[in-house]
């Protein structure tokens, strides 16, 4: 399209703009030219396919919303990849394939038929696997029936954290949360006594032995500029060469963890000076707050390197992302309470100074500190998300009132690690869904620094999302929509939770709600100049229609993937243009009476 946007370059480049369907097709080339011309359901958007080798259909997440593919793929892969594309379904992602290819991925014993056609799918996290028995044969229009619409991360034009970076923020965090090292110097009060005794008892009694005590003038002062010089290299040996301090963010969505840290280095001496990163991660340069010295990528054996260009008590700055290990913290949820009792069990060997949840886009903080090995329980309330756009939605959890007594907490730090953690995950955080987090100060990661081993560590940020069993997510009463289209808007923008369509005509929301709920649900967003309401009935493919702020029964209007799709449209009298705003926890599709 005009608006066409490259977002992802790996041997193949694909083009789509925000109104597209990706589908990587592997080994089923057959499928690709009628996937073009299918149609997606319910919102007919068209539909980008790109026939992809292994390599490519295991990055194929960087863009793709499909993944098809055929006889003796997933089979063949190592266990480590059949991992990453296990984590990338949990995460949204929707693969169809032979039973015996998709079967490595999530069992389908128990997959429901999508309606009008043979492809069965089941729920994996938030994504889904389907079972095809004949894709290599299917025309455009079975096709347009199979795929249905997901949201594109392109639709939304985002405005969110003003002039804040995810740089700057590590460095605030970096110089902030961790004090200064100073040398230990033992060695002080012993020569200070040594001093004393030699030059006051020793020297006089040495003195008066041999018969000479006027030759105190000139063994004192003697004695004082040995001392002095002593004291100077044995003191300037006790100071490091060079020092690292660190912030990092951890999040783990379904066991597939990433880190992001800033790391602050400052060296004694100058000259060039290297940092060697460990094996595997990504270092780049951060030239922040005047912290700009001369810098040079390279390498180190197969680990990522920079060497930089440095004054005496030179200062260099460096943004690193990794793969991370999973995180263990488990987290179980019930029914209970003000809504749900969340319980954190801490297998990790850190302690969390400040902890606690996030539920349906609110931060809900635990008490005390979180000590390894430790049990904390939150009674977490059900409601509407409260945040702004001006205050992370993890850090207005934080009470540094609450903190002080075991921390030296700053808002400063606080806010930046929570900006840079909701820069990846912001949507998911309002979404009405459950994730921990905890502030701490365990991680501690080892650098090379022109051949010497250095820690880096300070404050960390870990978020992790909790994957809730059914009867949880029929506890929590609602569900968040996703925008999949919107029709007729000159331009959609987003300020934190705040989405707005300009001239909007039409608006299709997306919600997956879980299995057994039965019975009516309704939205009700408030004012909206989407006077009309309809939702798509799956069973006929076509929209019923429905009001807001009325119940209205569900049974027949979920998809087997557990959709439910509304259309918002103007009436035809409406000529007017609104700038509407889409707050999409005012649109949450809602089966509690809280």
């Amino acid at each position: 399209g005009e608006q066409a946007e490259e977002v992802y370059s790996d041997q193949v480049r694909v083009k789509v703009a925000a109104d597209q369907l990706v589908v990587a097709v592997w080994d089923v080339d057959e499928a690709v030219a009628p996937l073009r011309s299918a149609k997606t359901v319910p919102t007919g958007r068209d539909v980008v396919a790109e026939a992809v080798d292994a390599t490519q259909a295991i990055r194929s997440g960087n863009v793709a919303q499909y993944l098809v593919i055929g006889p003796s793929t997933v089979s063949t892969l190592e266990p480590a990849e059949v991992e990453s594309l296990t984590r990338w379904v949990e995460r949204g992602g929707r693969i169809i394939g032979p039973s015996s290819e998709v079967s490595a991925i999530a069992e389908v014993g128990g997959a429901e038929i999508i309606p009008n056609t043979s492809v069965g799918v089941v729920r994996v996290g938030d994504g889904e696997v389907g079972v095809a028995l004949e894709a290599d044969s299917y025309t455009s229009t079975e096709w347009g029936t199979i795929l249905r619409d997901v949201a594109s991360p392109l639709l939304v034009r985002r405005f969110d954290g003003g002039s804040t970076s995810t740089g700057s923020d590590l460095m605030t965090a970096a110089t902030s949360g961790k004090e200064a090292s100073v040398p230990a110097l033992p060695w002080l009060l012993l020569g200070i006594v040594a001093f004393i005794i030699l030059v006051g008892p020793v020297n006089f009694l040495a003195l008066r032995a041999i018969k000479k005590p006027e030759l105190a003038w000139v063994t004192v002062p003697v004695l004082s500029v040995a001392f002095v010089g002593l004291f100077w290299l044995i003191g300037t040996g006790q100071i490091p060469d060079f020092t690292l301090a660190q912030s990092t963010v951890l999040i783990d969505e379904y066991g597939s963890a990433t880190g992001t840290g800033g790391v602050l280095l400052q060296v004694e001496q100058g000259g060039d000076r290297t940092i060697v990163f460990p094996e595997g991660w990504n270092g780049a340069r951060l030239s922040v707050a005047g912290i700009n010295p001369g810098a040079t990528d390279t390498t180190s054996g197969e680990r990522d390197a920079i060497t930089f260009e440095l004054a005496d008590l030179g200062l260099a700055a460096v943004q690193v992302d990794w793969e991370a290990e999973e995180i263990p913290v488990a987290v179980s949820a019930e029914p209970g309470g003000k809504g749900l009792l969340v319980t954190a069990q801490n297998d990790t060997p850190w302690s969390y100074w400040a902890w606690g949840f996030v539920l349906n886009g609110r931060a809900i903080s635990g008490e005390g500190a979180l000590e390894p090995g430790a049990t904390g329980i939150v009674d977490a309330s059900i409601g509407r998300g409260t945040n702004t756009q001006y205050e992370g939605i993890i850090a207005s959890g934080v009470s540094l009132r609450s903190v002080a007594e075991t921390v030296s907490a700053d808002y400063d730090t606080i806010q930046g690690l929570s900006r840079v953690a909701e820069a990846d995950i912001s949507d998911e955080l309002r979404d009405a869904g459950l994730w921990f987090y905890g502030y701490t100060a365990g991680p501690e990661y080892t650098y090379l620094v022109d051949d010497t081993e250095g820690v880096g560590s300070g404050t960390a940020l870990v978020v992790k999302r909790v994957d809730l069993d059914q009867e949880s997510r029929l506890a929590i009463g609602r569900s968040q929509p996703e925008i999949l289209s919107i029709v007729g808007a000159s331009s959609v923008e987003g300020y934190g939770p705040d989405i707005y369509a300009y001239g909007a005509e039409e608006v299709y929301l997306k919600y997956l709600v879980p299995e057994g709920l039965t019975g009516g649900v309704r939205v009700s967003p408030g004012f909206t100049s989407f006077d009309v309401m309809e939702v798509f009935d799956w069973s006929t493919g076509v929209f019923v229609a429905a009001e807001w702020d009325t119940n209205f029964t569900i049974d027949d209007l979920v998809s087997p993937g557990g959709e439910v799709v509304v259309r918002g449209s103007k009436s035809p009298s409406d000529e007017g243009y609104y700038d509407d705003n889409l707050n999409l926890s005012r649109f949450s599709l809602r089966w509690d009476e809280t």
